[in-house]
């Protein structure tokens, strides 16, 4: 199963959750006092089970897309190919969720004979170059190091960012007509991306400037 299908299926899985709010009902049944009995209680505990199904209810909220693409600090309106840009969804430490898009960088660190003994895989902000967070293994993520990222859900490829969004509720024919799928062959500028960004992620979910830091 692909990485695609697993988000789709997972989203769907998480969308017909059914959670029980518990209702708790006191029976008391008094006894009335006869020839002088003391008064006798009875307490019947029951409990029963009131399903709140959660149904999920994704939109994009961008009205001037412009304005939005300009609040993403864009340095530089370079040109790179589909397969250097990637996304990211993940919980903030405000226990927030946030969708990123990332580059990525790779460092080897050398011993005193230059052999290389380490690698470091850097994912930086695609417009503005910030650190995000760093990783020694670049597939699986298991452990990173990052000032911002609690909890990483997801990382993929460009195109799975609609995927992710489309599972979460985004209308799939609004979603692919912000984002076709011949962009795998093509060279993307970094306000192309932007586009894709503001366009399928809501306002919320977007990563806030100011929760970025560099890492030393």
């Amino acid at each position: 199963m692909n990485r695609r299908r697993k988000i789709q299926l997972m989203s769907i899985i998480s969308a017909g959750i059914v959670l029980g709010s518990v209702v708790s009902t006191r029976i008391d049944v008094n006894n009335r006092k006869k020839d002088n009995d003391s008064e006798e209680t009875f307490v019947e505990e029951t409990t029963t089970y009131e399903p709140i199904v959660y149904e999920f209810h994704y939109y994009n909220d961008t009205i001037d897309e412009n304005e939005e693409i300009n609040k993403l600090g864009i340095v530089n309106d370079s040109s790179s190919p589909y397969n250097c840009y990637k996304y990211i969804r993940f919980v903030d430490f405000d226990s927030r969720e946030r969708y990123a898009i990332v580059k990525s960088y790779v460092d080897y660190i050398l011993d005193e004979d230059k052999k290389v003994i380490d690698t470091i895989y850097t994912f930086v902000d695609a417009f503005d170059g910030k650190v995000l967070f760093t990783t020694k293994d670049y597939r699986k993520i298991s452990e990173f190091n990052s000032d911002i990222i609690w909890y990483l859900m997801e990382c993929g490829d460009l195109l799975e960012l609609k995927d992710s969004v489309i599972s979460k509720g985004l209308d799939i024919n609004y979603a692919n007509s912000v984002m076709s799928s011949d962009i795998e062959n093509k060279s993307l500028s970094i306000y192309d991306v932007a586009r894709y960004y503001v366009l399928l992620v809501n306002s919320k979910n977007r990563l806030e400037k100011e929760y970025v830091m560099n890492i030393g």
